[in-house]
């Protein structure tokens, strides 16, 4: 089968395929739509009409995927799951104020951690050192120490058990830093969160 199915499936989007191949084992494992009759047109309309004439019944199909258990903060993609505290966008990185929230997928295998690729600018250094402070699932972690600034910042954090496949994460920072060429009151840069 096509390389559509995974991805619809991926996305949470039902499918109506026909009853050939491996669609029917696939939708009854997963539950991600129906199996119409023979590999007709008349079979698929057949098929698609009671879902369209039924919301219900197609909202029952649909599948959250839930959220990513990787974010590119640079990305608009992403600012659906940037809650709050967080700057415009830039290339390849968004800063952060003093407290950031987000959301995103929580461990898919046992021992995965929450790793956090920064960076904050040179200047930043009269203000270091820096504090940050993570809270996942509502369950606050050791602080670590940021000892001074500059690019490649990584950290890696413990997932706490019972955080679920959706997590809150807030990052906050003990101070923040008012840049003489920036108005806004910067923390770190984020390139990238993920969870492996």
């Amino acid at each position: 089968f096509g390389l559509y199915v995974i991805e619809s499936l991926a996305a949470g989007t039902p499918l109506v395929q026909p009853d050939a191949i491996t669609y029917p084992e696939l939708l009854a494992a997963t539950g991600g739509g129906v199996i119409c009759g023979p590999n007709t047109a008349a079979a698929l309309a057949d098929a698609l009409e009671p879902l369209l004439l039924n919301p219900a019944r197609l909202r029952e199909l649909v599948k959250d995927p839930g959220p990513p258990t990787r974010i590119d903060p640079g990305s608009e993609l992403f600012d659906a799951y940037l809650t709050s505290g967080w700057y415009q966008a830039e290339a390849r990185h968004r800063w952060m104020s003093q407290r950031a929230v987000f959301t995103i997928g929580g461990p898919q295998t046992p021992g995965q951690a929450l790793h956090l690729t920064c960076s904050c600018a040179e200047v930043q250094q009269r203000d270091a050192p820096f504090q940050l402070t993570v809270t996942i699932a509502g369950k606050q972690l050791v602080p670590v120490q940021i000892p001074q600034c500059g690019t490649g910042l990584d950290f890696k954090f413990p997932i706490p058990g019972g955080a679920g496949n959706r997590m809150e994460v807030v990052l906050a920072l003990d101070k923040v830093s008012k840049l003489d060429f920036d108005k806004r009151l910067l923390g770190l840069a984020i390139q990238r969160i993920e969870v492996r």
